[in-house]
Parts: structure tokens; sequence; C-alpha cells
């Protein structure tokens, strides 16, 4: 009888949780439009990029697997009759991979009307790139940060375009150093730790680059889809995983549930002219919420700073401090 109660307990906990997951209801239009969205050969960026696609919009999958890659194109032709999407790689473990695809995309696209940066890695540990970052950082900050840069006056040709960069944090507290963002913690959970404060590296640089584009049409906003049920944890050491498992089936999202945030931001009415927040479940954070450094605009300034030095940033890439 127990057990039934505990079962009856638990289904309800899974409804009361679906009823609460809020769904984009924008109706625009893409055709014409260009999209970039990163990771999109699986997970919500596959289903955020189907879905762009379904509206007309000319898709770019961004991943470092060409045979993955080419699957996801093809599931989504079949899926929404349009055939302008096409596959470009980059593999953020190397900023000169980031670099050579945004020299493509500027020699292959006129416009660039919605960036979607959603690609991401955990558990990775105290493994360095040939960049000499730790390679969380690098996937989840560095990269998506030299790809906004270097993609930005596309962007400023094609406004009003919007740019999206997830970044969920997590469970924990995450805090970083700028005089040193490549440091990996100590203590607990390093490599959980490590991956928020790389989301967290990710949100500050959306609320400096809005600041800093407030007199551009171009928004910058951060998006926290949710836990879902990704790929995302495939580094994970094995003895989390029972527990995560029960997590998955009771609490995590769908990838397509989990995209519908990124969709709200990239499309709706709403979010328009909204620039510098943080969106979660289709609408925006309240800052208790967010790490408490999020909106900490001295410290994102300092991060920008050492960002821009520790990627070597020609004069003519740096975005101005119009302030």
């Amino acid at each position: 009888m127990i057990l039934v109660d505990v079962l009856l307990c638990l289904i309800f906990l899974k409804l009361f949780l679906k009823v609460k997951v809020r769904r984009d209801k924008s109706t625009q239009c893409l055709v014409g439009k260009t999209t970039i969205v990163t990771g999109a050969n699986t997970g919500i960026g596959y289903w955020t990029a189907l879905e762009f696609a379904k509206r007309g919009a000319k898709v770019i999958i961004a991943c470092r697997d060409r045979v993955q890659g080419e699957n996801a194109r093809e599931k989504i032709i079949a899926a929404t009759g349009n055939a302008n999407v096409r596959v470009v790689i980059i593999d953020f473990r190397s900023l000169l991979s980031v670099r050579q695809f945004a020299s493509e995309i500027r020699s292959t696209e006129t416009r660039l009307d919605i960036l979607v940066n959603n690609a991401a890695a955990m558990k990775l540990g105290r493994k360095t790139t040939d960049d000499g970052f730790n390679v969380t950082m690098q996937v989840n900050y560095f990269g998506p940060y030299l790809l906004t840069i270097l993609l930005l006056d596309l962007m400023k040709r094609s406004a009003p375009s919007r740019i999206i960069n997830v970044a969920c944090v997590g469970v924990c507290s995450p805090h970083v150093n700028p005089k040193n963002l490549n440091d990996y913690p100590t203590g607990r959970c390093p490599e959980m730790v490590n991956y928020a404060n790389s989301k967290l590296c990710l949100m500050l640089f959306t609320n400096e680059l809005a600041r800093r584009l407030r007199r551009c049409e171009v928004t910058v906003n951060s998006v926290h889809p949710g836990a879902v049920d990704s790929n995302l944890l495939r580094n994970a050491n094995c003895c989390l995983w029972s527990p995560v498992l029960l997590l998955k089936c009771l609490c995590f999202k769908t990838p397509e549930e989990g995209s519908q945030t990124i969709l709200h931001v990239a499309l709706s009415e709403e979010a328009r002219n909204v620039s510098g927040r943080y969106f979660s479940n289709c609408k925006t954070e309240w800052k208790c919420f967010t790490p408490k450094d999020a909106y900490d605009s001295c410290l994102a300034r300092d991060v920008w700073e050492t960002t821009e030095d520790l990627l070597h940033l020609t004069k003519y890439e740096r975005v101005p401090n119009p302030y």
C-alpha cells in the first residue's frame, strides 16, 4: 500500500511539473531570416533549429561532428520541408576553429538575424585545450564570446537581431576571479562548480554586451532552459547516474520543452526590445533567483576586459565602451 501511495505521489509530481512548463506562443514568420544554432545536432539545440526551419528561416547547424550534423539536417528537412538548412563545422575546443567558422559565415552570408549560443560541455575535469584554457571554460564561455564578437558586425547590419546565450548555472553557487578566469575550483564538486563558473561568465558577458550595444538594435539575453534530459551529462561519473536517472524520470524537461524559452526570447514580440536579462520558463527571472554576481556591472566589465586580453582580440575586434 505504501508503495502504491509513493507511486501515485510521484505520478502527481510529474504531471504537476508538466503543467508548470510554459511554451512559446509567438507566431513570427522567419522567411528571409538567417539563424545560427550551436550544438544543433542534438537536444534543445536541435529542437530550436527545427522550429526555426518550420517558420521558414535559413538555419545553420553549427556543430563539431559532420555526420551528426548532417543527420540532424536531414531530419529537419524531412520534418519541415525547408531545404534551406546547412551544416558548418565549429569546434569550440579550438579558437582557430571558431575563427574559421566566423570567417566562413561572414564570407557566405549577407545577414544574421538570430544567434543561439547553445553548445556546452561539463564534467571534463582539469583537461585543457591547445589554446591553454580549461576545456569546460573554453567551450562554454571563451568560444561563444569569441564567436559572438566576430559575428557582431554582421548582426548589426541585419538589425533588429537577437543573441541568445544558454546559461544555466545549475545548483552550485558560482564565483569567478576576473584576474584568473582559467582557475580550476577546489573543494567539493569542483567539476560542477567549474561548469557553473563558466555559465556565470557567459551571463556577465551577456550583460556587459547588452550595455555596450544599448544604442544598437541588437539584443542579447541569457536563457535558463531548465533541467533538461539531454546529452550534457554524457561525461558524468557513473556513480551519479542512479539519482540522476530518478530525477530525469520525475523532473527533467524533454529537449523540446527545454527549447521553449530560447524560442520565446528569439521570436516573441514581448522580448523584442529586452536586452541584458535572464529568462527562465518563458519569462524574465527575478534577480533573487539568479547568481548574486550575475548583475555586478563592475565584475562584468572586469571579466570582459580580461577576456579580451586572453583571446588576443585586435583593436578592430574589440567592442568599444560607449560610456
